[in-house]
């Protein structure tokens, strides 16, 4: 959900890796192993990608924005933000998160930017 919401390609797969304590217990090293597409610059050469229509588009995650984010998901979305919003293409990030480990209360989810996506497609009559 949040790297579709980023502005990933709409087949996006997140698989949960195995837990140290078994399902439905928390772990302190959870992961998970993601397979996406994002936007990159258009790159010269020998690898680069057919070129494709783009826009910007602002994404807000904040509590219940995208709908099942609530203030439990905070470190979570502190990860999102540090490991894999990088690997998008984005500008004016803004980040005004304050998780506090282990707890709702003192925490706020606020990260803003705009992406780099694939333009909409017009719908054929």
């Amino acid at each position: 959900m949040l790297l579709i919401a980023a502005g990933a390609r709409a087949d996006a797969k997140s698989i949960s890796g195995a837990c140290v304590r078994g399902f439905g217990n928390p772990d302190k090293l959870a992961r998970a192993n993601l397979k996406f597409y994002t936007l990159a610059p258009a790159g010269n050469g020998k690898n680069a990608s057919p070129s494709i229509d783009g826009v910007w588009r602002s994404v807000a995650f904040a509590d219940r924005s995208p709908r099942e984010v609530g203030l439990g998901d905070c470190e979570l979305i502190e990860q999102f933000r540090d490991k894999v919003l990088p690997m998008f293409t984005t500008r004016n990030v803004e980040n005004r998160m304050t998780c506090v480990p282990n707890q709702l209360s003192g925490s706020g989810i606020n990260l803003k930017f705009e992406v780099f996506a694939g333009a909409p497609v017009a719908k054929k009559n």
